[in-house]
This record gives structure tokens, sequence and C-alpha cells, in this order.
């Protein structure tokens, strides 16, 4: 993906068979995505198309009911399995689709499902999925807009669990503010209600290295004093060399909130696995992001139990370390 170069994104019906969202051989300069609110959401969006946490940007030129075309600002490699939204838009749709709830049928009886729902605007819509997936479950709000954020206590009424996600966050705010807004979130993050577990390159080093910099474990440290109560894992154990050795990094200071965990506490590490089982696939929903396959399926690391948890844009694999 050249800058420069203008790239035509269009619908796409998934097949179980497709590897995720990636330009097509047949059709170069194609972008298939397969979400249809996302071709919704683009009258109501600023225009500005991110993928990859931001990694690459577009710029909205022209647009269609099932088809967009735009324009390359900062280009590169298209890698499979990841997400694409737009900065910015007021896009609302607060229903689950067909996909969705084929999800919610096939794991409801399944024993220990988390379901984690992705961009959560802010508490009404909250409400409105803990209505929908039902008071029972297992609900996870993922913090990635800032109307979120400024609402987190009263999300916090309709789920769970909380995880604070920077990387769809930083894409839609920019690095600086992205910055300013987890301090000051961070701050009040032991007065919630409810756990919430901290997300986005929390050992992105580990990638593609055996160990963790100092960098990243003095954050983790701080991040579990500061109140968050564990990390969700991502690239760390999709795609990375050694995706246990991620989990035993994250559950390396367990053993400093002792305390925590004797009052009922605990803390815990959410990861996202290399294995793929596609169970489900997801829509954008009112979140106007789009992201391809993500059903992350991985075994037992450091003792912890299968847990999967099923979301609007993507599944992953919950480990809980020191329990």
């Amino acid at each position: 993906m050249a800058f420069g170069s203008v790239l035509r994104v269009r619908a796409h019906q998934r097949t179980a068979g497709d590897a995720g969202l990636r330009g097509s051989a047949d059709r170069p300069g194609t972008l298939p995505v397969p979400h249809p609110d996302f071709f919704r959401a683009a009258s109501a969006s600023s225009g500005e198309i991110v993928l990859n946490d931001a990694k690459l940007r577009l710029a909205l030129e022209t647009q269609g009911p099932e088809a967009l075309c735009a324009r390359v600002i900062v280009g590169g490699a298209i890698l499979a399995r990841k997400g694409i939204t737009y900065t910015a838009s007021t896009y609302r749709q607060e229903s689950l689709g067909d996909n969705d709830q084929a999800v919610l049928r096939n794991t409801r009886q399944l024993a220990g499902i988390r379901y984690a729902v992705s961009y959560v605007k802010d508490a009404v819509e909250m409400a409105h999925y803990r209505v929908q997936i039902g008071s029972s479950a297992h609900l996870i709000a993922k913090l990635e807009r800032q109307p979120a954020l400024d609402e987190a206590a009263q999300i916090a009424e309709s789920a769970d669990e909380l995880w604070l996600c920077r990387g769809d966050l930083g894409a839609e705010l920019g690095e600086k503010v992205m910055a300013e807004a987890v301090h000051r979130f961070s701050e009040g993050v032991g007065a919630l209600p409810v756990p919430v577990l901290l997300a986005g390159q929390v050992f992105e080093h580990m990638t593609e290295h055996a160990t963790p910099t100092r960098s990243e474990l003095c954050g983790a440290y701080d991040a579990l004093m500061t109140g968050y109560r564990g990390f969700v894992l991502s690239d760390e154990t999709a795609i990375g060399r050694d995706p246990v050795g991620s989990c035993r990094a994250a559950a390396l200071f367990r053993g400093e909130r002792a305390a925590r965990r004797a009052a009922g506490g605990e803390i815990c590490v959410t990861t996202r696995s290399r294995y793929t089982p596609r169970c489900g696939a997801k829509s954008t929903g009112s979140s106007t992001h789009a992201t391809a396959g993500r059903n992350w399926f991985s075994g037992k690391a450091i003792g912890a139990a299968y847990t999967i948890t099923a979301s609007r844009t993507r599944s992953s694999t919950c480990c809980r370390a020191g329990c």
C-alpha cells in the first residue's frame, strides 16, 4: 500500500476459509472488508481511515453502499486479522448482528464464557448490550473511545469487567492525546466498581524477542500498583514467538497484589492465541470498527483455565493467573 495510491475498499461476505483482512490477489488495489456497518458509517465519519492501530492511514475520497475509495496517506503492508476504523464517527447501532447472535447461541451452554464488546460508545449503548446479551453473562466493555473513558463508572454498571484498550484509543485520539487520556483515567482506576485490565502493546517487544524490555516491566508493575487487575495480551500471544513466555512475563508480579487477591480480587492475563477455530464472525455494531477473523483459542498457560471470550469484533482466550 504505497503513499498516494488509491485503494478500493469493498464489502465482502466472509466464509470459513477467509484468513482475514488483507488485499485480494485477483483484485490488486482492493481491500475486502466483511462488515456492512463500516460502509454505512462512512457518511457520519471524519473521513480519515486507519488500519492496524493507526500504523496505516487513508483519506476517504468517494463512498457507496458497498464500496469506497480512499487515498493512502501513510502506507505499508496490510497484514491479516488487523482492524480498520474511522478516527471519529457519530454512527450508532445498538443491536447484535446475525453472526453475533449465532456466537451467543453456540456458546451460552459452555462454562466460563466471557463476552467482550468492542468500541463501546457510552453507558447507554452498554446498557442496551447488557439487555440483549443477558443479565447472567459475564460482560466486558472495551474502552477505546474518549466518551467511554468519560463514562467508565456508568458503563461499569452494565459490565462485569473493563478493558482499557490503548491501541484503538490511540488510533482515534492520536498519540499525545491518548497518553494524556490514559494518565487521567488511570488516576481513578482503583475507584471503579469492577476489575479493569490494561491492553495495548503491554509486552510488544516479546512479539519478536524472548524477553520484555525493562520499560515494559516497569510499566506493567506501575499499572498493577495503580489499580489495574491485569493485562490483555494481543500480538504477544497471537503471533508472538513465545506466547507462554509472554504470559509468564505478564504474571511476573502477581505476588505483589496478595492483599488484593485475599480480598476477592485477582491479577489476570488475557491472551489472544495463534490458534484459530473460527467459531463465529464479527460485526461492527456502533463501533464502525471492522476486524477480520479474530477467533483466538489457546491451551493452558501458567495454570490457567480455558475461557473463550466472544466479542462483537473479536474473540480471545482469557488466562487467569495467580487466582
